[in-house]
C-alpha cells in the first residue's frame, strides 16, 4: 500500500501511540451519530470511555509534539533497553482485573444539529472539535478476564464492529478506502497468523477485486429493490450479473430526494419488527436505522390525533384469526403470495364480513389505505390485506433481529441505500431503454439502445405487463400480463403550516379514509422541519395538477396551509391480480413459469408491494433457482452478529411474569397462580401496559399486546415465549394443571364503577381498596384508553360496550351499577338498558355526578388546554386549589405534553408517551358525549353522593361545561326516575375520590351498598 501511494505511509505513522497502559487511554467512538432528545429536537452525539477517575488522554498528542520522528522509518526498531514481553499491556491489564478490576466512565458529547448544511457537514469530522462538555450517562466496571482460548477466536476487526459505532469501511471499488478499511485487512491478516487458522473468505476479494469463479451470465431487468438484491444475491453465489435500468437512478420507489440538506423519501420509508431481511442488508452496508415517527390517526373534522383503533386485538376476534390462519393461509407472513393466494381470493370486504373480523379493518384499514393498497371495502382480494397485517408486526410475536422494538427507518433514506448496493455490483446500466429481448435454447439476447447484452439467464423484476412489450413473450405470459392491476398513487412532497409535526398521520373524515383524489396520509419526519410527505390515490379524470390542487384544499380544510410543492410523483402502485384471477391460481401459474425460456421472476407481482417482501423473495429466488453458495458463503447465517437476545427458560419467564404481575397487582407472589385465566386478575390498563413494556425490555425484543390475548394463562405465556426464543435451550417441562374444584354456590353482586372523563379505571383505585375486600369492586376503564379499541363518542355506545363485559363478570341481576363524575351519566344509561333488556338493576350510584345543563356546544378540540386541564386535575386530586391548579403560561407545548407525562409516570405509567397519546383523543371524546347526553325516564333508583365543596376550576373558559353547581342534586332532579337519594360527603369533586376525602366518601358508600344489598 505506501509504495503504491507513499501517503499512506504518513497516515498510518500519524495513528501510532506511545504505549501506555490500556487503562490509561480514552477510548472514543468514530462517526457522531443522530440523537433526538424528549422534546423532539435533533443533536449530533458522540461517545467515550474515560478513566473512572477521567485523567487525560495520554494516548492524544498533536503532531508537532509527537515523541516520534516526523518521517515514518522503512522499519520500525524495537528499544534495546525495552524488556517487556510482547504481551506486557496484556499481562497488566489480567493483573489489574484479577486484583478487584477497574472502572470506567461512558459519556456522551452533543452538538447542536442546525440549519446550516456546511456547519452539520463539518461538525461530522470525528477530529473536529465541539464546544459542548462531556456528560457522564454511565459507570462499566472491568471485572473478569474471558479465558484465553475465547479470546484469541475473537477477530479485533473493524469490520466485524456493530454497526452502532459509526465505523465508517469502504463497501465500493468506487469509493475512496478509509484507515480503517486498512486497519480491517491487516487485522485479519494478523488474526490468520496468531491463530494458525485459514483466513476468512473474502479478504482476498476485498484487496484484489475478484469475485471468484463466473459459473453463468445473468441479465437482471430493473434496479429497484428487488432487482438490485437478486443482483447482489447472484454475484455472492458466483455469478456473472448485468443490471438494466430505464431511469436514470436506481431504487425504483425507494427514491429519496434532499431538501435543505436532509432526505426525505418518496417511496418507502417507514419499517416494522418484520422487516428483518431488510434490516441485515442496512447493517451490511453500514447504513444507521433509527426509530421512525409515531403513527397516529388524525380526524381531519375536529382536528386533533388518535391512536390507531384496536378494535382486532380484542381477545375473542383475535383468536378467530389466529386459528384461522392456521388453518387456511399457515404461510401468510413466509416470502411470496402463491402460497396463500386461493385461500384469500375473496375480496376483502366479503372476506372480513363471512369471518367475523370487521375489527381488523377497524384496526388496520387506515394503514392499508394509507400505503397505497385501495380500501378495504373495494374489490381488491383480501390476499394483499392479510399480507399486509401480517407485515405490521401487530399480529405475529417473536425475537425479531432489527435492533428496534417498533418500527424504523433508514438514516439518510432509502435511495442512499439502494445506490450503495449498486455500487457494490460489478455492471449496473443506468438510463438504457430496452428495445427488444430474445430467448433461444442457448441463452438470452438483450437489445438496447446502448448495445447489446448476451446471457445465460433473465431475472424480471419488474411484472410482466410492463415488459411484456419488448418481450418474445409466449401466450401464457401475454395472458398473465393482460390480468396484471396497479393503483394509482400520488406522493407530494410540499412545505406547510399549521399541520400537527413529527408523525405519520392517516386521515379520517366522518370515520372513513378520503376518497380517491384527496389526501389519505401525510408524514412530518423531522419535527423542526415544515416539510411533509402527502399521499393520495388518483381518479379518473385527475392528473397531478388536479392532484395537487385538491390537496391545497385538503389541507387547508384541516387548518394548515400548502406554502410550497417541491415534487409531485405519480406511481403505478401495487401490481395485483383480482379476486377471480387468484381463485383460478394464476400465481401458481407464475411461479410454474420460473426458469422456462431461462427467465424468471421476483418483485411485487409475486412478491407484494413492500421492501421487506421484495427483498425476501429476491434472496429466496436466487437461492432456490440457481447454483449452490460456494463454500463458506453466510447466507442464511445471522448477519447481524450475535443474538440480541438472551434465552430465558421457561421457568425464568414464569418466575420473572410472576414477581411483575404481583408487584402490579399490589399483592404477593403467591397470591399469583400461573395457572389461573389472565381475565381472573382484572389488570388495569397501567398494569397491562407497564406488563409488556418491562417484559418487551428484559427480553431484548419486542412484546405485541397480542401476546396476552392468544394464551390465556401465565404459564401458557411463558411456555410460548420460550418456544418463540430458543427452543432448544428452553426448560420444557409440563406442569400438570389441577382441575378446579371451588364451585360458586352464592355469587357475589359486585359494584361495577366507570371512571370519570380521563378514562382511567385505576383512578378508581383508591376507593376500591377504602371499601375494603367485602365489596367486590369493578372498574370500568374507557374504550381506547389501553389502546385495545377506538374511542366511543357517545354514552350510549359506551353503556353497550360497558354491558358486554359486566354481563361476562355477571351474567343476572340484580346490579349495582354506578359511576363518578361522567361515569355517573354513562351508568344511569347502562341502567336503563339493563331494564329495558328486563334485567334487575338494584342501585344506580353517581358519585358527584353532574347533568349538565342542555343545548351546549361541543368542546373545540385544543390540545393545549387539554393538557393543562390533565394537570389541573391530578393536582387537584392531591389536594391542590386555587392557582396551584395552573400551569405556566410560559410552557412550550413540548415542556406541557413533558409535564402531563410526568404527572403520569407519578401516578404509576409505563411508557407515559404512548399512553398520552391514547389518553387525549379518549379525555375530548368523554367531553362531547358528556354534554350531549340527555337521560331518558326511567324506573331506576339512583343515589348521588354529592361533595359538598364547590367544583375546583380545572377547566379552561372556553371549554368548560356548563353544570348546576350549587343544585344539590346536581341536575338529577329534573329527570324522572322512581327514587333520587343525595348523601353529601365533605371534600370537592377531586378530593372524594383519591385525596383526603376519600374515608369520609368510602364510609357513606359502605352504607349505601351495605342497605341496597339488604333491599334486594
Amino acid at each position: 500500500m505506501v509504495r503504491a501511494s507513499p501517503r499512506a505511509g504518513q497516515l498510518l505513522w500519524e495513528q501510532v501511540r506511545d504505549p501506555v497502559s490500556f487503562m490509561r487511554y480514552h477510548y472514543h467512538s468514530q462517526a457522531p451519530r443522530v440523537h433526538v432528545d424528549a422534546t423532539g429536537r435533533p443533536w449530533l452525539a458522540r461517545y467515550r470511555l474515560v478513566p473512572a477517575e477521567d485523567t487525560a488522554d495520554c494516548g492524544q498528542h498533536v503532531a508537532d509534539h509527537r515523541i516520534f520522528p516526523p518521517v515514518p522509518p522503512d522499519f520500525l526498531a524495537r528499544d534495546p533497553a525495552d524488556r517487556r514481553p510482547p504481551t506486557a499491556l496484556r499481562d497488566e491489564l489480567v493483573e489489574q482485573v484479577s486484583t478487584g478490576g477497574f472502572g470506567a466512565l461512558l459519556q456522551i458529547q452533543l452538538h447542536p444539529v442546525t440549519d446550516s448544511t456546511d456547519g452539520n457537514q463539518a461538525a461530522l469530522d470525528p477530529s473536529a472539535v465541539w464546544t459542548a462538555g462531556h456528560h457522564t450517562i454511565a459507570r462499566v466496571q472491568f471485572d473478569a478476564v474471558l479465558n484465553t482460548d475465547a479470546a484469541k477466536a475473537l477477530v479485533f476487526d473493524p469490520a466485524e464492529a456493530p454497526e452502532g459505532l459509526g465505523i465508517a469501511l469502504a463497501r465500493s471499488p468506487l469509493e475512496t478506502a478509509s484507515v480503517n478499511h486498512a486497519r480491517a485487512l491487516i487485522y485479519r491478516k494478523m488474526h490468520a497468523a496468531r491463530t494458525e487458522r485459514v483466513e476468512a473468505r473474502g479478504t482476498h476479494d476485498q484487496v484484489t477485486g475478484s469475485r471468484g469463479p463466473r459459473t453463468s451470465t445473468v441479465c437482471v431487468v430493473g434496479a429497484g429493490p428487488s432487482g438490485l438484491t437478486v443482483a447482489r444475491e447472484l454475484e455472492r453465489l458466483g455469478h456473472t450479473v448485468v443490471v438494466l435500468e430505464r431511469e436514470p437512478v436506481v431504487g425504483g420507489k425507494s427514491v429519496s430526494v434532499d431538501v435543505d440538506g436532509r432526505a426525505y423519501d418518496l417511496g418507502a420509508h417507514i419499517c416494522t419488527p418484520r422487516y428483518e431481511r431488510f434490516a441485515e442488508l442496512a447493517a451490511e452496508f453500514g447504513f444507521d436505522t433509527v426509530e421512525a415517527t409515531a403513527t397516529y390517526e388524525y380526524d381531519a373534522d375536529r382536528w386533533f390525533r388518535r391512536s390507531p383503533g384496536a378494535a382486532f386485538f380484542r381477545r375473542s376476534e383475535f383468536s378467530r384469526y389466529t386459528q384461522l390462519r392456521e388453518q387456511s393461509y399457515p404461510g401468510i407472513a413466509t416470502p411470496g403470495l402463491a402460497h396463500s393466494a386461493v385461500s384469500l381470493s375473496q375480496p376483502t370486504s366479503d372476506w372480513v364480513v363471512g369471518n367475523d373480523l370487521l375489527g381488523m379493518t377497524e384496526s388496520l384499514g387506515s394503514g392499508y389505505t394509507a400505503s397505497g393498497y385501495g380500501y378495504p371495502h373495494d374489490d381488491v382480494p383480501a390476499l394483499y390485506f392479510v399480507k399486509h397485517a401480517e407485515m405490521t408486526g401487530l399480529v405475529s410475536v417473536g425475537p425479531q433481529t432489527t435492533g428496534h422494538a417498533g418500527p424504523f427507518t433508514v438514516s439518510g433514506g432509502f435511495g442512499r441505500l439502494w445506490q450503495r448496493v449498486a455500487d457494490s455490483l460489478s455492471d449496473v446500466r443506468t438510463g438504457t431503454r430496452i428495445t427488444s429481448i430474445e430467448r433461444e435454447s442457448s441463452g438470452v439476447v438483450v437489445h438496447t439502445d446502448s448495445g447489446t447484452v448476451h446471457a445465460d439467464s433473465l431475472v424480471l423484476s419488474a411484472p410482466l405487463d410492463k415488459v411484456v412489450d419488448v418481450l418474445d413473450a409466449t401466450a401464457d405470459e401475454r395472458d398473465i400480463a393482460s390480468r396484471v392491476r396497479t393503483i394509482d398513487y400520488y406522493t407530494v412532497l410540499c412545505r406547510i403550516s399549521g399541520l400537527p409535526r413529527a408523525g405519520m398521520y392517516l386521515v379520517r373524515t366522518k370515520e372513513a379514509a378520503p376518497p380517491p383524489g384527496h389526501c389519505v396520509a401525510y408524514h412530518n419526519r423531522y419535527a423542526d422541519s415544515d416539510v411533509y410527505t402527502c399521499y393520495s390515490y388518483g381518479a379518473q379524470g385527475l392528473d397531478t395538477t388536479d392532484i395537487v390542487r385538491q390537496l391545497r384544499a385538503d389541507v387547508a380544510a384541516m387548518g394548515g396551509q400548502v406554502t410550497e410543492v417541491l415534487v409531485a410523483g405519480r406511481w403505478p402502485f401495487m401490481p395485483h391480480f383480482r379476486a377471480a384471477d387468484l381463485k383460478d391460481g394464476v400465481l401458481d401459474r407464475l411461479e410454474r413459469m420460473q426458469g422456462d425460456r431461462h427467465t424468471y421472476h421476483v418483485g411485487s407481482l409475486l412478491g407484494f408491494e413492500l421492501i421487506e417482501t421484495n427483498v425476501a423473495y429476491a434472496q429466496d429466488l436466487a437461492h432456490r433457482y440457481f447454483a449452490a453458495p460456494v463454500a463458506g458463503d453466510s447466507r442464511g447465517q445471522d448477519r447481524l452478529g450475535a443474538p440480541r437476545h438472551r434465552v430465558r427458560s421457561e421457568a425464568e419467564l414464569l418466575d420473572w411474569l410472576t414477581r411483575q404481575l404481583a408487584a402490579g397487582l399490589g399483592c404477593p407472589v403467591a397470591g399469583i397462580d400461573p395457572q389461573a385465566p389472565l381475565d381472573d386478575y382484572g389488570l388495569d390498563s397501567l398494569t397491562a401496559t407497564g406488563l409488556q413494556a418491562e417484559l418487551s425490555d428484559w427480553l431484548g425484543f419486542r412484546v405485541p399486546p397480542t401476546l396476552l390475548l392468544e394464551h390465556p394463562t401465565l404459564e401458557a405465556v411463558a411456555h410460548q415465549l420460550v418456544t418463540l426464543m430458543d427452543g432448544e435451550h428452553a426448560d420444557r417441562r409440563e406442569i400438570a394443571r389441577k382441575p378446579m374444584l371451588a364451585i360458586a354456590l352464592t355469587p357475589p353482586r359486585p359494584f361495577f364503577c366507570i371512571g370519570g372523563a380521563v378514562g382511567a379505571a385505576h383512578q378508581l383505585q383508591a376507593l376500591a381498596e377504602e371499601l375494603g375486600p367485602g365489596y367486590p369492586f369493578y372498574g370500568l376503564q374507557a374504550p381506547g384508553y389501553d389502546g385495545s379499541e377506538p374511542a366511543l363518542e357517545t354514552v350510549e355506545e359506551l353503556a353497550d360496550r360497558y354491558l358486554e363485559d359486566i354481563c361476562a363478570v355477571q351474567p343476572r341481576g340484580p346490579y349495582v351499577v354506578g359511576g363518578y363524575s361522567f361515569g355517573g351519566l354513562v351508568a344511569y344509561e347502562i341502567g336503563c338498558r339493563l331494564r329495558r333488556d328486563g334485567a334487575e338493576v338494584a342501585e344506580v350510584v353517581g358519585i358527584d355526578s353532574y347533568l349538565p345543563h342542555g343545548g351546549q356546544t361541543a368542546p373545540v378540540w385544543d390540545e393545549r388546554a387539554a393538557l393543562e386541564e390533565l394537570v389541573a386535575v391530578h393536582r387537584a386530586m392531591s389536594g391542590a386549589r386555587g392557582d396551584a391548579l395552573k400551569v405556566d403560561p410560559a410552557l412550550t407545548p413540548a415542556q406541557c405534553r413533558e409535564l402531563v407525562s410526568r404527572e403520569l409516570r407519578i401516578m404509576g405509567a409505563v411508557a407515559a408517551d404512548r399512553l398520552l397519546d391514547r389518553l387525549l383523543p379518549v379525555f375530548q371524546s368523554n367531553l362531547e358525549a358528556n354534554i350531549a347526553y340527555r337521560p331518558r325516564p326511567s324506573d331506576l333508583s339512583m343515589t348521588l353522593l354529592r361533595a359538598v365543596e364547590p367544583f375546583p376550576p380545572v377547566f379552561g373558559e372556553a371549554r368548560r361545561p356548563a353544570i348546576p353547581v350549587g343544585d344539590p342534586h346536581n341536575g338529577w332532579a329534573s329527570v324522572p326516575m322512581a327514587r333520587l337519594r343525595v348523601h353529601e360527603v365533605p371534600g370537592n369533586h377531586f378530593t372524594i375520590i383519591g385525596g383526603a376525602d376519600l374515608r369520609g366518601l368510602a364510609a357513606t358508600f359502605r352504607k349505601v351498598l351495605d342497605e341496597t344489598l339488604l333491599e334486594k
